[in-house]
């Protein structure tokens, strides 16, 4: 007598359930995963970025070839709230910050943020946790993580032929690191006032503000030189 092998399967908390019967309810999905009383556990599906709850007479239909995933939980309800403007379900008030990266396919270059009444958007730090249930929680939304500008710019100046590197912050003025490299490079036989910088397309600069203002970057390459009638 050959085996029947069982055509359909599905998932409870990453563990695979095989079954004869593509045509279920949530509570045959809770008793197949050994979760008894049925009654007293919460599932929800893991869909395409948001979660479902699966109440106990809610059809589930398997197909072959398909894995269908859902989560578990001892718990008396669900918790609904937004994630990216999607509607979530969970069985407990807290949740992951893994958990909703994982699900809603959030790309590690983004921040995962809470809106609270009365308390504005709060960052989730990686591995944290959410308290979707807690007093004043609206919804979860991402935003593309912000890279916190340098303390401290590398600018390298041009000078006679001879790259000068030299160090300054966003709100240091040109001429104090035109002063520095002028030094540095042991140009020192002509007051500052008498050097032009200018950026890689020839632009001149004005030295008397700061490189924020003139949106010098870091990494930047500038030529200092002597200006007209000054050298001599």
């Amino acid at each position: 007598m050959s085996e029947v092998k069982e055509k359909w399967v599905f998932e409870v908390d990453g563990v695979a359930i095989p079954t004869n019967d593509n045509k279920l309810k949530g509570r045959d999905l809770r008793a197949l995963a050994g979760l008894h009383p049925v009654g007293d556990y919460r599932l929800v599906e893991i869909k395409e970025r948001y979660t479902e709850g699966v109440g106990l007479e809610t059809p589930i239909v398997l197909k072959e070839g398909e894995r269908r995933q859902f989560r578990s939980f001892c718990s008396d309800r669900d918790y609904a709230f937004e994630v990216n403007e999607l509607g979530w379900e969970w069985g407990f008030s807290t949740i992951s910050e893994e958990d909703v990266r994982l699900i809603g396919k959030i790309a590690d270059d983004r921040d995962i943020l809470v809106s609270v009444a009365g308390e504005g958007e709060k960052l989730v730090p990686r591995g944290g946790t959410l308290d979707v249930g807690g007093d004043g929680f609206e919804r979860v939304l991402t935003r593309r993580h912000k890279t916190p500008p340098p303390k401290n710019l590398h600018v390298t100046f041009v000078i006679n032929g001879e790259p000068v590197p030299v160090t300054g912050r966003p709100e240091s003025t040109l001429v104090s690191l035109l002063e520095k490299a002028l030094a540095e490079s042991e140009n020192t036989g002509q007051d500052v006032a008498n050097w032009q910088v200018t950026d890689e397309p020839g632009n001149p600069l004005d030295v008397s503000k700061t490189l924020h203002e003139l949106g010098i970057k870091d990494g930047a390459l500038l030529l200092a030189s002597l200006k007209a009638g000054a050298a001599g």
